[in-house]
C-alpha cells in the first residue's frame, strides 16, 4: 500500500510541476568560425584566465537540427553573424560552476539567443569547453573553442544544444503514473473483497 501511494504521489507531482518545465525549441549543433586576430591569448591552457575577442565579425557556418541555414535567417546562405563579448573572464577551468557569464549572442528566427557559460574545462589539446545555457532555450549547451594551427588568434568551435523535456511530456508521464496507481488500487480492493 505504501508503494502505491508513492507512485500516486510521484505521478501527481510530475503532472503538477510540468508548468515549471520548459519546452525546448532548439536542438542540434552550430559551427562558429572566427576571423584573424579573434582571440587573445592564441594558445589556450588550464591557466588561461580570460579571452579577449577582436572587433572583426564572427560567423556561424551551417548547422544541424533546429540550426539549419534556413532557420537561422542568414545574412548570407548558411552564415549568421555572432557577437562575442569583448572579454570573457574564466574564473577556473576545472569544471566548477560559477555565476553565468555571456560568451556570445546570435540571431535565431528574428530573436536574439544568448549563450551563458556556467563552467569551463580544458581539453588535452588546449581547447576550452564552455558549458552553460542558451537564452530562452533552457536545455544544456556546450561550446568547444579551438585555436587554429597557425596560432594567430583565429578559432573554430561547435555549439551543441541538448533539449530539455517539454511540459506536455511530463504531464503525460505524470498522469500515466496516477492512472497506473489508480488501477493497482482498484485491483487490490477487488482482490480483498
Amino acid at each position: 500500500m505504501k508503494n502505491l501511494f508513492k507512485v500516486f504521489a510521484f505521478g501527481a507531482m510530475l503532472a503538477a510541476s510540468s508548468s515549471l518545465a520548459y519546452a525546448s525549441p532548439l536542438s542540434g549543433t552550430v559551427t562558429v568560425d572566427g576571423g584573424t586576430g579573434a582571440i587573445t591569448p592564441a594558445t589556450l591552457s588550464a591557466g588561461t584566465t580570460s579571452i579577449a575577442f577582436g572587433g572583426s565579425d564572427e560567423f556561424t557556418i551551417g548547422g544541424t537540427g533546429s540550426f539549419t541555414a534556413t532557420s537561422l535567417q542568414a545574412v548570407l546562405p548558411g552564415i549568421e553573424p555572432v557577437t562575442f563579448s569583448t572579454t570573457f573572464t574564466i574564473p577556473n577551468t576545472s569544471g566548477n560552476t560559477f555565476a553565468g557569464e555571456v560568451l556570445f549572442t546570435f540571431n535565431f528566427n528574428g530573436s536574439p539567443e544568448v549563450f551563458t557559460v556556467t563552467s569551463v574545462t580544458t581539453a588535452p589539446n588546449g581547447s576550452l569547453i564552455f558549458y552553460g545555457t542558451l537564452g530562452s532555450n533552457p536545455g544544456n549547451a556546450s561550446f568547444v573553442l579551438t585555436p587554429d594551427q597557425s596560432a594567430n588568434g583565429s578559432f573554430s568551435g561547435t555549439l551543441t544544444v541538448t533539449p530539455t523535456p517539454e511540459p506536455s511530456s511530463l504531464i503525460l508521464l505524470g498522469t500515466g503514473l496516477v492512472g497506473a496507481a489508480g488501477l493497482m488500487f482498484r485491483k487490490r480492493r477487488t482482490v480483498k473483497a
